[in-house]
């Protein structure tokens, strides 16, 4: 309980959490049309993506306001994508009618929860996020 008090982060901390938000932004643009369409995916796999944007925002604004609780939204999110991804390459059958370079298009989102969920682990480890929510 006796925590010590949160450093305070460089400038570059608050530049990646900002290009973090515009990407998790675009993310959480991209399934409110998702979840409206008609679209051939199965039900957990239109979840599993929608978790995975969410979490990955819900991660960013926990970053943003410095709680320590962020890395544990990028695992979820994490969870998320992998839900998804593993339906689009395993029981779908719609990767051979894609273009070659899609199939690795399609990882950036997860390869970016990755380096987010780093970021916030060293961002713990520096001290640089608060162990709880502010009362």
């Amino acid at each position: 309980m006796n925590d010590p008090p949160p450093a305070s982060p460089p400038w570059w901390y608050w530049t990646i959490a900002g290009l973090a938000l515009i990407w998790a932004s675009l993310g959480i643009l991209q399934v409110v049309p998702m979840l409206n369409a008609d679209m051939p995916e199965p039900w957990w796999a239109d979840t599993g993506y929608a978790v995975g944007q969410i979490g990955t925002f819900a991660g960013v604004i926990a970053l943003l306001s410095r709680i320590k609780f962020a890395r544990w939204f990028f695992v979820i999110a994490g969870f998320g994508f992998l839900t998804h991804r593993a339906w689009l390459f395993l029981l779908s059958g719609l990767i051979p009618t894609l273009p070659p370079f899609a199939p690795y298009t399609l990882f950036i989102a997860v390869l970016v929860d990755a380096l987010l969920y780093w970021f916030s682990t060293a961002s713990l480890r520096r001290n640089w996020l608060r162990p709880r929510v502010p009362e």
